[in-house]
């Protein structure tokens, strides 16, 4: 099965802040969404330990790096990426990428009629069912306790995307490639549960 993809107009504030303009109207990015309402303390602490200039350069360089990946992966999907060779994140995923069947989708525009868009990474299916993969990078390995917010944004994606192609998926993944080994993969173990909690954070967006 492939789902036809969409590409959309999408504007960004001084913020930073990303809206998509759909076909239900202009609606505010899942990422958005999640940072407007996470809680910062931890970042800021990090940000005044280091310094606003190092910050800086170090959020700049993740986002380059970030979009680099994204880039290979839907070469690599599209077949313009050989079996061998590539970044050392393409590497880090391939064992990953052995679970990883037919794909339906990928970096396609999604929204969901309550009124939120994003671009949702990859839908393929994983391990023989239909799943939405969230492609990250990272330079140090990460903990359960750290990827919450990953989980809320792969949540929202999956209902989208059922929304949108009238699709069930099964399983969602937040997959972060890593410099010098085999990526981590962390599933959503109760995409219902995390689908409550973004549509609650969605709330407290809308009243800011």
């Amino acid at each position: 099965m492939k789902l036809s993809r969409c590409t959309l107009e999408i504007d960004q504030d001084a913020n930073g802040a990303r809206h998509y303009h759909t076909p239900i109207g202009r609606l505010p990015s899942v990422t958005t969404i999640l940072r407007a309402t996470s809680d910062l303390s931890n970042l800021n602490a990090w940000r005044n330990r280091v310094g606003a200039s190092h910050a800086a350069r170090v959020s700049v360089q993740a986002r380059e790096r970030g979009v680099a990946f994204h880039e290979e992966m839907a070469a690599y999907f599209k077949g313009g990426c050989p079996e061998t060779g590539g970044s050392v994140y393409l590497e880090s995923v391939r064992p990953f990428l052995k679970r990883v069947g037919d794909v339906a989708l990928v970096e396609g525009a999604v929204w969901h009629p309550s009124g939120f868009a994003g671009c949702v990474d990859c839908v393929a299916w994983v391990d023989g069912v239909p799943s939405i993969i969230d492609w990250k990078t990272s330079s140090t390995p990460k903990r359960d306790q750290w990827v919450t917010e990953q989980h809320l944004q792969v949540a929202a994606y999956r209902a989208a995307v059922e929304a949108r192609y009238e699709v069930e998926i099964q399983r969602s993944f937040v997959v972060f490639a890593l410099d010098e080994a085999d990526a981590q993969v962390f599933e959503t173990i109760d995409p219902d549960e995390e689908w409550a909690e973004f549509l609650e954070r969605f709330e407290l967006f809308k009243r800011l």
